[in-house]
């Protein structure tokens, strides 16, 4: 069969007719790319063996080797993707011979077609609208990409030239180094300009996949749900692995110290606040048998707050881990001087944090109780920031609840990093003993670690180098 040339919008639809028109055997002579279209020259006729092998020959492209041989060339021209569409047959009508463009002619046996679908044309998807913050911070992530890819041909095509020089000045002075002296120092100070040159080629190279590593790993960080200034802010002095970086670096922000959490359970006992449905009886009724367990001489008590609230649900769990229960009006929660002074409390509250911050619970000649704030897993960013700005002030840890049944996305994460309330307890089954869980940082980075893409782009880069 004759070659074909085929012009096509990329080279999957031009590789695809190129496998319709030649079938599998095909060779493919040569690749270019032309105004944004992409050319590609194809046969399914084998080269020539010669058995005599050349003395010297000079290196020929396949389509040079074609043409000596005389197969006529043929050009299709593709002006639109092929979507699974049945090969046209011999009388199609969406078949035409058309001229191709001035800048793209072929030899004068060469025939170009252009496959045209009017109906899948006019039902084309229009190009979405780019509005929201996102799409615009992305498009300013490629805008310096592209910057960084032009000045670094800029900077690699003047290399080039220079190189080129110093390498015919090289060549030079060998050609003159056995003549005299004079030569033999050109050619070493060309030696040495050319290494220099080199070393400033690599360093450039190096500094322009770096930035591109960088910028990489920012994106999928910011597609993931990671706040961006989170993200910049985090990976700005990365060193190594920026997506390892940034997990320890957000978990550090969301986790409390190990003096805020003995804080919470060294003094005459808590209060367990939140929003309706956070799971605050179980939640207190964990914190009395952590209080149970870690304090074995002392008595701890529960107590529902104020008479009518939850007194059924909390009372049971009283029972279930062996304690007493107690409940409490609202007036008198700031006097708290009836209960035994050794008697560790742990109060349900079903209180605002307005109504919370005006009484401010506290036992006989001691500091006010400590609040934990019960915060559900899996709400929205909006309600996350409200709950929080109501109980500002008055909290002093936040526990995680409900994590058996959501899981917390990366918006939610950076809402509690940017907090002032510290991420203390973890709460994540209907069990009550030995079920409520610290939240160190460690536990922290491990779960922010399996948000992230399974390879960051560096370890991609790395892997295709090293191929």
């Amino acid at each position: 069969m004759p070659t074909i040339t085929v012009t096509a919008p990329d080279s999957a639809l031009a590789m695809d007719e190129i496998m319709r028109r030649l079938g599998d055997g095909a060779f493919i002579l040569s690749t270019k790319s032309h105004n944004g279209q992409i050319e590609i020259r194809a046969t399914n006729d084998p080269l020539p063996v010669k058995n005599d092998k050349p003395e010297k020959a000079d290196k020929q492209s396949f389509g040079e080797l074609f043409a000596k041989v005389g197969f006529a060339d043929e050009h299709f021209v593709l002006n639109r993707p092929r979507s699974n569409a049945p090969h046209p047959q011999a009388g199609d009508k969406t078949l035409s011979l058309v001229q191709p463009p001035e800048e793209a002619k072929a030899p004068s046996n060469a025939v170009h077609v252009t496959l045209e679908d009017p109906v899948q044309s006019a039902l084309a998807p229009s190009k979405p609208p780019h509005n929201d913050s996102s799409t615009a911070f992305l498009e300013g992530m490629f805008d310096k990409i592209r910057s960084f890819d032009a000045v670094r041909e800029g900077k690699i095509e003047d290399l080039r030239r220079r190189l080129e020089r110093a390498i015919a000045g090289v060549e030079a002075a060998r050609a003159a180094a056995d003549f005299a002296e004079a030569e033999a120092r050109a050619l070493e100070t060309a030696r040495e300009q050319l290494q220099s040159e080199v070393r400033e080629l690599t360093a450039a190279l190096v500094a322009t996949k770096e930035a591109h590593a960088r910028i990489g790993e920012e994106d999928a960080l910011l597609a993931t749900g990671f706040d961006a200034q989170l993200v910049g802010r985090l990976t700005a002095a990365a060193s190594g692995n920026r997506h390892l970086d940034f997990a320890s670096g957000l978990a550090r922000e969301i986790a409390a110290a190990q003096s805020q959490l003995s804080s919470v359970l060294e003094g005459g006992g808590l209060v367990v606040a939140g929003p309706s449905g956070a799971g605050k009886s179980h939640l207190a009724a964990k914190f009395a048998a952590l209080l149970k367990l870690a304090f074995p001489e002392s008595r701890v008590q529960l107590v529902s707050v104020p008479y009518q609230f939850d007194n059924i649900t909390l009372s049971g769990l009283a029972r279930q881990i062996g304690i007493d229960h107690s409940y409490l009006e609202i007036e008198d929660l700031s006097d708290l001087s009836h209960f035994d002074p050794d008697l560790r409390l742990v109060l349900d509250i079903n209180l605002t944090g307005a109504q919370l911050g005006q009484l401010r619970p506290q036992r006989v000649g001691k500091e006010p109780l400590p609040v934990v704030l019960a915060m559900p897993a899996g709400q929205s960013l909006g309600r996350i920031n409200q709950t929080l700005a109501h109980y500002e002030g008055i909290a002093s840890q936040i526990a995680l609840t409900k994590l058996d049944e959501y899981e917390c996305d990366a918006a939610e994460l950076c809402a509690y990093a940017t907090s002032t309330l510290p991420v203390g307890w973890l709460s994540g089954t209907q069990d009550i003993e030995g079920t409520l869980n610290e939240a160190s940082v460690e536990v922290f980075r491990d779960y922010i670690i399996g948000l992230l893409p399974e390879q960051s782009p560096v370890e991609a880069t790395t892997q295709l180098a090293a191929e």
